[in-house]
């Protein structure tokens, strides 16, 4: 089943790049242990839930995190959803939408800047 949703998942530059890389990933995701009917209502709950109408009630820092070349979830709905979070960080990452796994610096450059820039100080 994963072979089926890499091309969705992982960027065409990911595939050219690092094809050796995507083998094992791919043999790695497929022992999970995670049932096809679970992996089946993820996509469903993605499709059909929608919260935008309590976004604005929403007062704890929120970093959202875009990948460049990711076509389950475009920029422009993931800047959406930056918008209309009242305390929303905004960064843009490259990859597909496993950006976290085919380049992870950069995703992790973004988690800790954000966490840096709302850690409450140590007295």
């Amino acid at each position: 089943m994963m072979r089926q949703q890499a091309p969705w998942v992982f960027s065409p530059a990911f595939y050219a790049a690092h094809p050796e890389r995507l083998t094992t990933i791919l043999g790695e995701m497929e022992r999970s242990p995670q049932p096809a009917w679970s992996f089946a209502a993820q996509i469903a709950a993605l499709l059909t839930h929608d919260c935008r109408d309590r976004l604005g009630s929403l007062h704890t820092p929120a970093l959202v995190i875009a990948a460049d070349d990711d076509i389950i979830i475009r920029l422009s709905l993931s800047h959406r959803l930056f918008e209309e979070l009242p305390r929303g960080s905004w960064a843009i990452v490259p990859g597909g939408h496993a950006a976290f796994v085919e380049n992870p610096d950069p995703w992790n450059r973004a988690v800790i800047a954000f966490i840096d820039q709302h850690r409450a100080p140590v007295h």
